[in-house]
């Protein structure tokens, strides 16, 4: 990889150009903890993007800082995408996929031939179906107390049919 300061005052990494403002407030590069995906995830994930259609493409310019923006939006708001690479592209799309999956903190899930399909989780999204998830839970908890205190009834009924049962069993002993 390659950092350094073109001719026209822009700093280059991986033919990529930004200002000196934009590398120095991160907007260029997220920085992002490391996350390691498992290959159970990956392969789940694989099974998610096949029934994505692309939502980005990278043609003959490559990448700028406006994609690389509108691709963070993107995850941010998806979590999974699909990009495709034209044919007028000249870069390597296993370099674009590292380069993007870099910039954004998002993890390459696939690439296959022109397609890559990046992933990062949006930790407000899974907060969010964590406590849908919680719920859910409460709600099936108390459907099936209520659907126990109905089969039985309530105590004083059961208590009252239980002794009309003895009684009767105790006549039939006599």
């Amino acid at each position: 990889m390659f950092l350094g300061v073109a001719k026209s005052g822009y700093f280059v990494y991986n033919s990529f150009q930004c200002n000196y403002e934009e590398y120095k407030s991160v907007t260029c590069f997220e920085m992002t903890e490391e996350w390691i995906m498992t290959s159970k995830q990956r392969t789940e994930l694989k099974a998610q993007a096949m029934k994505l259609d692309s939502i980005f493409q990278i043609g003959k310019s490559s990448l700028t800082p406006q994609s690389i923006e509108a691709i963070r939006a993107a995850l941010k708001a998806r979590e999974l995408i699909k990009i495709n690479v034209l044919k007028n592209c000249d870069d390597d799309t296993n370099e674009l996929a590292n380069l993007i999956a870099e910039r954004t903190g998002a993890e390459v899930v696939q690439v296959i031939g022109k397609k890559i399909i990046l992933y990062k989780q949006n930790m407000q999204k899974l907060e969010k179906r964590r406590l849908a998830e919680k719920r859910a839970e409460k709600k099936k908890e108390a459907a099936k107390k209520r659907a126990r205190e109905n089969k039985r009834g309530t105590k004083s009924e059961w208590t009252r049919a239980d002794s009309l049962r003895k009684k009767s069993q105790a006549k039939k002993n006599k």
